[in-house]
């Protein structure tokens, strides 16, 4: 391929990448995970192995839209795989708290627990500064919430909002989508419509 001959191979894979987010993103979503799961094999095959780390999540991404969440997960695992071997330490926060809203949904919220353990115990302060941290640690809202334990996921949200609420769109959308959960269950009901 014109990749492979003038040395581009991970300018390639990420191109794959970055058109299967585009796909994806105007809801092309057949079309994103062709090219998703193309980028993935193009990693894996010409071990680059930074390039894969953003590629199964993104599958994972793709596939939880089309409601494929346990395939998802375990896109989101291989790419924390790589994360770990690699020490890219806020891709294995990106991908280990992705997986907690998948979970959520699975009724596997003992999972949640644990990831969201290890995450605080290994990791959380090696990325002080990314929004990895952050963006992810909302995610543990829901099972606060649906368990009522409304003052921890309160907690949870006051210490992470203030680092969300510039940032890009999709992560300021969980923030507001974990806002209005709790405001719900809190019985703020024009605050919760508000948020989502």
């Amino acid at each position: 391929s014109i990749a492979e001959a003038e040395g581009l191979r991970d300018v390639f894979g990420a191109g794959l990448d970055t058109k299967a987010c585009i796909l994806a993103a105007r809801g092309r979503l057949d079309e994103a995970e062709i090219l998703s799961r193309a980028a993935v094999r193009w990693a894996e095959e010409h071990d680059l192995s930074t390039v894969a780390t953003a590629t199964y999540g993104n599958t994972g991404a793709t596939l939880e839209e089309k409601e494929a969440i346990e395939e998802a997960l375990g896109f989101y695992e291989a790419g924390e795989a790589v994360s770990r071997r690699l020490g890219d330490r806020r891709r294995v926060v990106e991908t280990t708290l992705a997986r907690i809203p998948d979970l959520v949904e699975l009724g596997r919220w003992d999972e949640c627990d644990a990831i969201f353990a290890r995450f605080l115990e290994h990791d959380a302060a090696d990325i002080q500064g990314s929004l990895a941290a952050p963006a992810g640690s909302v995610n543990m809202t829901w099972p606060l919430v649906w368990r009522g334990d409304l003052a921890g996921a309160r907690l949870l949200l006051e210490q992470n909002a203030p680092q969300l609420v510039e940032a890009h769109t999709e992560i300021r959308g969980d923030l507001l989508a974990a806002q209005a959960v709790l405001a719900n269950a809190e019985g703020r009901y024009d605050e919760a419509l508000s948020d989502a």
